[in-house]
């Protein structure tokens, strides 16, 4: 399946990534060098272990945007896959990719990444995807934005007061007990000045 693929290739580069670091630590081991070359050497292997890693994160995400596409609507598990990933990277491109391909994670899913993914970027995405869907439930955005009030993000803290400013101006919702056709119906969006 494609996923197994996504696997092997993980795989593949995992194996290259230690065949790389062991290839330059075996060296240093031998006591091929000393002093300045062995420090070289080790400074090498860290490196080279950052950059394979870094060019990981982009083929993981790549190849899960590729896989989305091509499932469309059925890439349920695939998008939790991506979006459970450890690099933020990984996890933002598989959500971008997931609302432009239709297939939206449920608001459990989008609520839970708003209030615990470590990552600023996937964080804000992931309310920008509640805010933007018409048929988002209040409720979770109140509770999203709530649980970004005290974000290390002053940008996210201040979306959030954005956030809750349009759903006071909104009105109570019918679960709150008064109808949206009572007094506050007139209300306009914000956003449009009026």
């Amino acid at each position: 399946t494609d996923v197994e693929g996504l696997g092997s290739l993980n795989h593949t580069v995992v194996a290259a990534e230690y065949i790389l670091s062991a290839s330059v630590l075996v060296d240093v081991a031998q006591g091929i060098g000393n002093g300045i070359y062995r420090d070289g050497c080790i400074l090498l292997a860290c490196r080279l272990v950052a950059f394979i890693d870094y060019l990981c994160r982009y083929e993981r995400a790549h190849a899960i945007e590729m896989l989305i596409e091509r499932r469309g609507d059925q890439a349920g598990g695939l998008v939790a896959q991506g979006l459970s990933d450890k690099s933020e990277v990984v996890r933002n491109r598989t959500l971008n990719r997931a609302v432009v391909s239709g297939v939206i994670p449920s608001p459990d899913l989008l609520l839970s990444l708003v209030q615990t993914d470590p990552s600023p970027l996937v964080r804000s995405s992931a309310l920008e995807v509640m805010a933007q869907d018409p048929t988002a439930n209040r409720e979770f955005l109140k509770l999203s934005a709530e649980a970004l009030m005290s974000d290390s993000s002053a940008e996210l803290r201040q979306r959030a007061v954005e956030l809750l400013e349009y759903l006071k101006a909104m009105g109570p919702t019918e679960e709150e007990g008064v109808p949206p056709e009572g007094g506050e119906a007139g209300l306009s969006d914000p956003g449009q000045g009026g």
